[in-house]
């Protein structure tokens, strides 16, 4: 999947969490993303119109590719939580500007 723009980014990274949760096979994992990723979707992806953080969620996806082929769930595990942190750093980074009067870019 292309990561190349902000929106290839933002659909694809919901996509790629959509389809980890289809590999697990778990009907109420597959119901909870979806509806995630319709709730929150836009709010948790608009960090990835900034370069370095499509680049972090780039490279964590790929630790969570590598390690579900490996069949290694503590990487897999460590990589998606690596994964929301940062786009959930990100976030509170953008708040906390708005709050202080400044915009959402860094």
């Amino acid at each position: 999947a292309s990561f190349t723009t902000p929106a290839d980014a933002r659909r694809n990274a919901g996509g790629f969490l959509l389809e980890l949760a289809v590999l697990s096979q778990s009907a109420r994992l597959v119901r909870e993303q979806i509806r995630l990723q319709a709730e929150y979707g836009p709010l948790l992806w608009i960090g990835l119109h900034d370069d370095a953080p499509r680049e972090r969620a780039v490279v964590a996806m790929r630790a969570v590719a590598a390690a579900v082929a490996e069949r290694d769930r503590a990487v897999a595990r460590e990589a998606v939580t690596e994964l929301v942190a940062s786009v959930t750093e990100w976030l509170l980074a953008a708040k906390a500007r708005l709050e202080r009067g400044g915009g959402s870019d860094a």
